[in-house]
Formats: C-alpha cells, structure tokens, sequence
C-alpha cells in the first residue's frame, strides 16, 4: 500500500500494535511505580506507628488508618487525572484504582494484624 503523500509504502498493520504496546508498557511502568510509592508510603506510615507505640498504645491502629486515608486521596487523584487529562473511561480506569489501591491498603491492614 503506498503512502498517500507519495514516497516508500507505509504499512498500517505493522504500526499500531507497536504504539499500542508502548502505551500498554508506560502505563504498566506507571501503575508499578504507583505500588511501589504505596508500599514505601505504607511503610513510612507503620514505622512512625511503631515508634510511638511507647507514648500512644493505639499509635498503630491510627498509623494504618491515616495511611488508608492518605492513599486513598492519592489513588483517586490519580483515577480522575486518568479520567480528565488522559482521556480514558472510568470503566477503563477503575480496575487499575482498584489494583493501586487495593493492594496497598491490604498489605497495610495484614501487617498491621500480623505484626503490630
């Protein structure tokens, strides 16, 4: 198939798989920095729970929430600038909410009940 503006052929096929799979691969590597910063930030939250355990006994307790919290605000930023900026659906944009919040937040809670 040649090129409408003259010039060698252009094959579309080719094409757009492989920009869909560099969008594919930015937003994988974004979602994966999105957990990795909720687990250094769990982790942030629950040793400055620990540390004042000695003054406060439910220090921990309030450390896990205040972190539920806080990631909850940044994963919901991060779905609405998806949503606004980036131009996908929420339906599009839900399940990686769910996947950045979620697991954050579950590893909080079961380290917070196993070890805490």
């Amino acid at each position: 198939m040649a090129s409408r503006y003259g010039g060698a052929p252009v094959n579309l096929i080719v094409r757009r798989p492989v920009k869909r799979i560099v969008l594919l691969h930015l937003a994988t590597v974004r979602t994966v920095l999105f957990l990795v910063a909720g687990l250094l930030l769990m982790g942030a939250f629950l040793v400055l729970g620990k540390l004042f355990t000695g003054q406060y006994a439910k220090s921990a307790q309030v450390a896990t929430f205040a972190f539920i919290a806080v990631w909850f605000v940044v994963a919901a930023v991060n779905m609405w600038l998806g949503v606004a900026s980036a131009g996908y659906a929420v339906r599009d944009e839900l399940p990686i909410f769910l996947l950045i919040f979620g697991v954050p937040t579950a590893l909080a809670v079961l380290v917070k009940w196993q070890f805490l």
